[in-house]
């Protein structure tokens, strides 16, 4: 006769029921993360192709990083002067 260790309390592990909710609860949890991730990534691809269309109509780039006007100094009418 095998005797179990008493730290167990009688209980030699989980029962099959408890196996097929927990690996159900875990699939539903999955394809929720699949569907947030295939939808992040149609969403970015859409805002790229709105980037792209939209590249002509933005304003011109100094070339070192900022836009043209970025630092420039408001208005006297702005700045109550």
């Amino acid at each position: 006769m095998r005797v179990r260790p008493p730290f167990l309390g009688g209980q030699a592990g989980f029962t099959l029921v408890e196996m097929l909710v927990a690996l159900s609860i875990f699939a539903a949890i999955a394809a929720m993360g699949v569907t947030l991730l295939r939808s992040s990534i149609d969403t970015q691809d859409a805002v790229q192709g709105r980037l792209k269309t939209m590249g002509g109509h933005q304003s011109p780039s100094r070339g070192d990083g900022e836009r043209s006007g970025a630092g420039v100094a408001a208005p006297d009418a702005w700045s109550g002067g």
